[in-house]
Order: structure tokens, then sequence, then C-alpha cells
């Protein structure tokens, strides 16, 4: 049965797996497709815990979407599986199972694009951790490669402004912070898989202020001419 109490369930259980992966996340109205997708299949399926969990569901997946080829689906489930705390070994060990039962060739373009996630998200994990230590020393040349010339921030105080005026911001000295830390980073390959999100969870405090506060980052990247580039960023103060 799909009804408001399925959508908002597939809503729920769709976050569980996937996380806030766009910076505009999936709304409560879901329309056509993506209505019967959120309501029925996240809503009245994905939802029965009672025997399979979320965890076992999510190998299940991984595995039937490696057999068939799905690349793109397959992309996006391997990060489910990662936010279930499904281990890189665990994958390696379902895309050998895939390849004695499924076609060796099924198991071998799994195990690639796992590996190919695996690296990915190492890499935007660094850079992470890169950008942080740029923005707290103020490094103007080093953000002028890694952001899009066509950037659009979002500030947390609801600022909208382009890569000009934050690496501005940033070299007068006046959103340099005294202290910077970083946890809860998550990576999602978006539907195109052209784009990845990065989304952060960081700790600041801004030199000159006197209160220290929590934030969300969630930025998009392409990769050109084999280097990362940032296209979007939005960050939000937390509660």
């Amino acid at each position: 049965m799909v009804d408001n109490e399925s959508v908002a369930r597939g809503l729920e259980t769709y976050h569980r797996l996937f996380g806030e992966t766009d910076i505009e996340p999936v709304t409560a109205k879901p329309k056509g497709l993506r209505f019967f997708t959120i309501a029925h299949l996240f809503g009245n399926i994905w939802s029965r815990e009672e025997q399979l969990i979320m965890r076992d569901r999510s190998m299940i997946t991984v595995a039937l979407l490696a057999q068939q080829g799905r690349d793109s689906e397959l992309k996006k489930h391997i990060q489910g599986a990662l936010n279930q705390n499904i281990s890189s070994d665990q994958l390696s060990e379902i895309m050998i199972q895939v390849a004695h039962y499924g076609g060796w060739a099924a198991g071998h373009n799994g195990q690639r694009i796992t590996q190919e996630i695996l690296k990915i998200r190492k890499e935007l994990v660094r850079l992470n951790v890169d950008i942080g230590k740029a923005e707290k020393e103020g490094n103007v040349t080093f953000l002028t490669h890694i952001l899009d010339d066509g950037l659009v921030f979002h500030r947390a105080s609801g600022d909208v402004i382009d890569k000009k005026q934050y690496l501005q911001d940033l070299q007068s000295g006046a959103r340099t912070y005294e202290t910077l830390d970083s946890d809860q980073v998550k990576v999602w390959f978006e539907d195109d898989s052209s784009v990845v999100t990065l989304r952060v969870t960081t700790k600041g405090k801004r030199n000159g202020e006197d209160f220290s506060g929590q934030f969300r980052n969630v930025r998009k990247f392409v990769k050109t001419d084999h280097q990362w580039q940032c296209v979007a960023w939005r960050n939000s103060r937390m509660e």
C-alpha cells in the first residue's frame, strides 16, 4: 500500500541507507517514478527489517546489481553498503561470490567498480584535509586551483558568494580559522556518476570571534584533467 506513511517511512529508510546525498536533499513530495521508488521500494520493501536488516538487503542488492552489470546503480549501492559498515574486504568477498555464480566478467567488473569507488573516497577524504588546512592558513593559491571558476558558495550566514569573493575574504584574513577540526566525512556518487558529493561535519572557531560552532559542509566535485575541482559548496550551522 502506498500512502503518506509509506512515503515518510521511505524517506527515512532512503536517508539511512544513502545519507543526505544532495545539496538539495530528496524532498518529502517525490514525483513520478521517484515517488514509487521512495514510497514502495524504500517504504514497503527496504523497511521490512523483521527478517532481513538493511545491511543484509544492502549486500544482496550489491550482488544483484553487479551480476546484472548495472554500473551506475551499483556505484550508489556500494556507497550505501559502506554506510552500513560493510567493509572493503566484505565487498571483495561479495564479488568473488558473484564471479562464481553470476559470471566471471560480472564479478570482475563489480570488483573494478568497488576499487574505483574506494580510490575516489580516499582521494576526496585526503582533499578534505587539505582544504581544511588551506582555509585555516589562508592558503589562497591552493584553493584557487581546487575551486571551479563557476563555484557557488552558500555560507552558513545565508549569503551566497562566488569564488572571487570567497578568495578575497580568505586573503583578507577575515574568514580564516583559529581552530578547525573535521569528522564524519562521507562521500557519495551522484546519479550521473560524474559528480561526487563530499559531506563533512566540522567544528571551528574563526580568528577574532569569541565563539566556536559546528557546521555541515557539503561540497560537489568533478574531476577534470586528472584534478578534482569543487563546483558547489554549501555550509550550514548545526544546532
